[in-house]
């Protein structure tokens, strides 16, 4: 049997406008003090990314500091970032940013697909980018000292992951010993990689242990719609839930619950979560797992989309 869901933990979030972006965090970590690191929101338009694609240039990503849950409006350049922090995607776009070794990145995905322009070099050689979808944000423990280190985001698409794009320095990142010693004590679950959640489509609505809900999951083309379908999207408050999300559409998803958790599973290694958004590769399906919820109806989509999403009845 399956291990039982993890309860609830803390919400941590930010708004800009009608934009929310946040990161949930498990209950044990509020004693250390994550609501108090130095928060940043990114953001970023569609129209500026379009350009900048058809252009050959760098995403224009703008990075702001956070006072008590707002965005700042002013842009901050050249910046300079200081031991553990949180950074919120506030866009309508997957931020994916170059991973920095013996760093822990948490409410992220990590995403290890090879870049998609086959004709074209990459101008990031990593093998894997941090992703934070939209509506998300992520912790970044440091587990070693970093002396200006580059924050870069890499080029990214919503198609299929990495793309040629030039990549778009952040800030650089500092971190002392006493900083990064002091949340040593600090043991995430493995970052959830997206070569992982390709689900076998053969056993997806045949296997009765996959979930107690079944659904396909779809957005539009700009993300601006959702949908679900398959099982009544009906369940019992209080009741601890799994749902296998399976995304139907030809580009990745972010997925989320409004104002509740989700923790996914993985046979190998158990629950990863938990997760205020997550990101679905295209036919790629989760385990969903949802701590018991309150009565009420809750919308599912982008926490970042301001328009219709649909609905789901907690009674």
């Amino acid at each position: 049997d399956r291990p039982s869901i993890p309860p609830a933990g803390v919400r941590l979030a930010v708004s800009h406008g009608d934009v929310t972006a946040a990161l949930e965090i498990p209950n044990e970590w509020v004693e250390v003090g994550i609501e108090q690191w130095p928060a940043w929101g990114v953001t970023l338009s569609e129209t500026a990314a379009e350009q900048a694609t058809r252009q050959g240039v760098a995403w224009p990503w703008m990075l702001h500091s956070i006072t008590g849950g707002e965005l700042d409006e002013g842009r901050s350049t050249s910046t300079q970032l200081s031991g553990p922090m949180r950074i919120y995607n506030l866009s309508a776009l997957p931020l994916a940013i170059e991973p920095i070794e013996g760093v822990d990145l948490i409410g992220g995905i990590v995403d290890d697909r090879p870049p998609i322009e086959v004709e074209r070099t990459s101008t990031s050689l990593v093998p894997s980018v941090w992703i934070i979808p939209p509506g998300a944000g992520a912790a970044f423990i440091p587990r070693r000292a970093l002396d200006h280190d580059p924050l870069v985001s890499v080029g990214y698409t919503p198609l299929g992951g990495r793309s040629w794009t030039p990549l778009t320095p952040l800030g650089e990142w500092s971190v002392t010993e006493e900083q990064y010693t002091a949340f040593a004590q600090l043991n995430p679950s493995p970052t959830l990689r997206i070569s992982s959640v390709y689900g076998d489509r053969e056993t997806y609505f045949t296997d009765p242990d996959r979930g107690e809900l079944r659904w396909s999951y779809q957005g539009s083309s700009r993300g601006e719609r959702w949908w679900i379908a398959g099982d009544s999207p009906l369940i019992e408050a209080g009741q601890p839930t799994r749902i296998e999300l399976r995304n139907v559409t030809p580009r990745d998803l972010p997925f989320s619950i409004e104002h509740g958790p989700h923790w996914i599973w993985k046979e190998e290694s158990g629950w990863y979560g938990p997760y205020a958004v997550t990101w679905i590769p295209s036919h790629g399906s989760l385990t969903i797992g949802i701590p018991g919820y309150q009565a009420g109806t809750r919308q599912i989509g982008a926490l970042t989309t301001v328009g219709p999403r649909t609905s789901w009845q907690v009674e």
